[in-house]
């Protein structure tokens, strides 16, 4: 799993699966059938995947043109 994904505690496996699922469009009670994670694990994941949109957001805004004329 390490090399695969970089992580090797099955939390972070886990919330990596679960955040993956979100990705996918999967709604949280879905993912709560399948997986028996609770809604605490579930929003835990939540905001792993606001964290990533930020650095996406970040990311594009640092390569605008308009950037650099601040």
């Amino acid at each position: 799993m390490g090399a695969l994904i970089g992580i090797t505690s099955v939390t972070s496996a886990v919330k990596y699966g679960i955040s993956q699922l979100l990705k996918a469009g999967l709604s949280d009670s879905i993912i709560k059938k399948v997986t028996g994670a609770n809604e605490k694990l579930i929003q835990g994941c939540l905001f792993h995947e606001d964290n990533e949109l930020k650095q996406i957001i970040n990311a594009k805004v640092l390569m605008a043109d308009w950037y650099y004329e601040f």
